[in-house]
């Protein structure tokens, strides 16, 4: 999805794919809304679909993936920015990756989730470190020295959010804030500016605008 993550996968992915194929244009790089799935352009002999499902920058988030439209084509997400926000199953992507800084734990750390079938069919210039095949064959040890205190604190986190009640409560706590906060910029259209797709506004970060800086609007 051409967004602005996106936007930069999409440059790294042409560094090593011929073709790749955006699912959406946005000429005007505004990102305020995304194209309806039904719009979207998904070659069938696609290798994977990338999306990054929360952009910090311009305040969309993704809620419901329209799998359905995927066939047999894995699925890969950024989930940077909303990993741990809500439950997600995990069995519908082919890969999952994010990293930990947001709602997980302290900088260092990256979380990746990759279907078994998957593994074993990387690039013959995929370096070692980066390989998952190479990963999971070490089986009583690891590849390279972790951030082990980035994953401490991370476990710690995660401890405390189970405690709390889980994905769950985070998930009705992630709608609260951000409606409150949305709410409150809908009643005063003459001061605050959001032209973010209700649809897709983000519940993780909610970007607005003061217009003029005065309240009145002038």
């Amino acid at each position: 999805m051409f967004r602005s993550w996106s936007q930069k996968a999409f440059g790294e992915a042409k560094n090593y794919i011929p073709n790749v194929v955006e699912a959406q244009d946005n000429p005007t790089k505004q990102f305020m809304n995304i194209a309806d799935p039904s719009e979207w352009r998904i070659p069938p002999e696609s290798a994977y679909f990338y999306y990054c499902s929360n952009e910090t920058i311009h305040g969309t988030e993704i809620l419901d993936f329209p799998f359905h439209l995927m066939g047999d084509i894995p699925v890969v997400c950024d989930m940077s920015s909303d990993f741990l926000a809500r439950p997600i199953d995990v069995s519908k992507y082919g890969l999952i990756f994010a990293g930990a800084q947001k709602n997980v734990g302290p900088s260092g750390s990256c979380v990746i989730i990759v279907r078994k079938d998957l593994i074993g069919k990387q690039m013959k210039i995929t370096p070692s470190v980066t390989n998952y095949d190479t990963i999971v064959k070490s089986v009583n040890s690891i590849y390279n020295t972790p951030c082990t205190i980035s994953n401490y604190v991370c476990g710690l986190n995660i401890k405390y959010m189970l405690k709390n009640g889980g994905l769950e409560y985070y998930d009705r706590l992630a709608d609260e804030r951000s409606k409150l906060v949305y709410g409150e910029m809908d009643l005063t259209p003459e001061y605050y500016i959001n032209k973010i797709n209700p649809k897709y506004r983000s519940r993780m970060n909610v970007m607005f605008r003061i217009k003029n800086g005065k309240r009145n609007g002038n």
